[in-house]
């Protein structure tokens, strides 16, 4: 009697196995920063979502009085966590545009500059 033979042979499986770990290898560098930073553009979007909030609800609070503003934003460099949110004031202070060229001085425009925790950076200028 002839035996079938149906199925795969322990040598067939083991030499599929190694083949498809050299392909893998092979395609993680392709394959491997997009799909390990596939979320970050979300993230991102999160992050400048939460920031045009925090400045929204600070020009929500002041929007009369620049000074108040420029006040309450405190000094730049200092990390805040309040009831606006989180971030970093980058810029606050007071320019003028001459020449299409931003300087400091003036009184009626407030440049805001804030970021996020993730890096994100929002800009506002307020006036009256």
């Amino acid at each position: 009697k002839k035996r079938k033979n149906k199925g795969f042979t322990l040598l067939e499986i083991i030499a599929g196995v190694v083949l498809l770990a050299l392909l893998a290898l092979m395609l993680v560098p392709l394959l491997g920063r997009p799909v390990t930073s596939a979320p970050q553009p979300a993230t991102s979007l999160d992050e400048a979502f939460d920031l045009m909030n925090v400045m929204e609800n600070i020009k929500a609070t002041y929007s009369n009085d620049l000074q108040a503003l420029s006040t309450a934003v405190t000094s730049e460099g200092t990390v805040i966590s309040n009831q606006f949110g989180a971030y970093t004031v980058v810029h606050n202070r007071f320019v003028t545009f001459s020449g299409g060229t931003e300087q400091s001085g003036g009184t009626n425009i407030l440049k805001v500059t804030v970021r996020g925790e993730t890096g994100e950076v929002l800009t506002r200028l307020f006036t009256y």
